[in-house]
């Protein structure tokens, strides 16, 4: 009967004690998430963390919108970065030239007895919707000749 009794008043208080604790973890994320928020807001627009959104002004909203395509641009499309096709020399191996630019969206052998294969990177600027294209072209797995994509 002790045993009985003893078990009750531990479940009961691990009960009550279990919905505190689970309370207080939920106002300490919802704290921990406010601040992530403030503190990535704060990244992007260079100001002060911004505790309401009405405080943005329309230079802020652009300066965001400009970072988001920018980092969405280079997750899809790396290639379009103009400072990679600097780095292109004329003599780099296929493998080389996908380290810098990434892999290409099209890769074919070419009709041309003078080219072996072609490399096509393709894809639409986010913010504009501009389609830009550049072709990277090989011989005896060496690059021979490349245009840069029209930024």
């Amino acid at each position: 009967m002790k045993f009985i009794i003893i078990l009750s008043s531990l479940f009961l208080f691990s009960l009550v004690y279990g919905e505190t604790s689970m309370e207080m973890l939920e106002k300490r994320i919802n704290i921990l998430e406010k601040q992530m928020k403030d503190l990535q807001l704060y990244k992007i627009t260079g100001n002060k963390a911004f505790a309401d959104k009405r405080q943005l002004s329309d230079k802020d909203i652009e300066k965001l919108a400009d970072k988001v395509f920018k980092e969405e641009e280079q997750n899809i499309y790396p290639w379009m970065d103009e400072s990679k096709w600097i780095l292109l020399e004329l003599g780099m191996s296929p493998d080389e030239v996908k380290s810098i630019l990434g892999k290409p969206i099209r890769e074919f052998p070419s009709l041309n007895k003078r080219i072996d294969v072609a490399f096509i990177y393709k894809g639409r600027r986010i913010p504009s919707n501009k389609l830009v294209e550049g072709v990277v072209r090989f011989y005896k797995d060496e690059l021979i000749e490349f245009e840069v994509p029209n930024f």
